[in-house]
């Protein structure tokens, strides 16, 4: 009888080691588990952004086919096609001209290869021809308008701005009427400059930030007068990428007219591919 109980005894021990150690090699197991789950991750420093000291600045005027006078002004819309599926393929993203200055004065980020393309005056074409091909390449452009073209029979709508503004087209100011700036008086000159800024931002509802001179003309007395009137920057006629290291109120443009051939186009861009 004896026997019998040590025998019981011994075999209730032997339970009682085993599940014991059943428990602990999952208790270890739990908590190696808890220990790499609760491991830090190793902190990646994100990417610097980018900083572009050129991009370049488109000048175009009437996208349709024309012949006769002042053809440098129109580029049509079969090779304005051809120019933005160029852009398209070497991986240009279009910017308003207030981004690239907000990026080089306050290091707003911008796309990768940043490139503007402008409209001056405000001609129709750029909403019956231009703002299809843009919409289908998923381009925006920055429109130059002189508010008293609007709703002429050549000019943008009050309707077509709205629009291609909702669409994320920035608007800039051109002027009332496109004078030379430099030739008028006092009085006017800041009427030009100041009129048709709020006019703009009353049509649109937000705010115009950027300038474009008539025909590029400027001096001293015209660009503080831009400044003044809280202008963020301005662009002109004058060739070449716009720079960081240029006057704001100076900034280069690169004119695309009827003579250029798409290598002509591709060359004007040959230090941005």
């Amino acid at each position: 009888m004896r026997r019998i109980r040590i025998f019981f005894v011994l075999i209730i021990l032997l339970v009682f080691i085993s599940t014991s150690a059943v428990f602990l090699s999952s208790l270890a197991t739990t908590s190696g588990n808890s220990i790499a789950a609760s491991s830090p991750t190793p902190f990646v420093p994100p990417p610097e952004p980018i900083h572009y000291r050129e991009v370049p600045i488109l000048m175009y005027h009437v996208i349709e086919d024309f012949n006769g006078p002042l053809e440098q002004l129109y580029v049509s819309p079969l090779e304005f096609r051809k120019q933005m599926e160029f852009l398209q393929k070497h991986n240009f993203h279009t910017v308003p001209v207030c981004d690239v200055l907000n990026h080089w004065k306050y290091g707003q980020a911008l796309p990768a290869n940043p490139i503007v393309l402008s409209f001056d005056d405000g001609y129709r074409s750029i909403y019956t021809q231009a703002f299809p091909i843009l919409k289908e390449y998923g381009f925006i452009g920055t429109l130059y308008l002189c508010t008293n073209k609007i709703d002429t029979e050549s000019g943008l709508t009050t309707e077509m701005i709205k629009e291609m503004s909702l669409h994320g087209f920035e608007i800039g100011s051109h002027t009332v009427s496109h004078p030379d700036l430099t030739k008028i008086n006092t009085a006017r000159l800041s009427q030009e400059i100041k009129d048709s800024k709020s006019v703009l931002e009353s049509l649109v509802g937000q705010e115009v930030s950027t300038f474009c001179y008539p025909s590029g003309q400027s001096n001293l007395s015209v660009r503080e007068e831009v400044q003044e009137a809280g202008y963020l920057g301005a662009v002109t006629t004058r060739y070449g990428y716009a720079s960081a290291d240029q006057n704001s109120y100076l900034l280069n443009r690169i004119r695309v007219n009827k003579k250029d051939s798409l290598q002509a186009f591709q060359k004007k861009l040959e230090y941005f591919h």
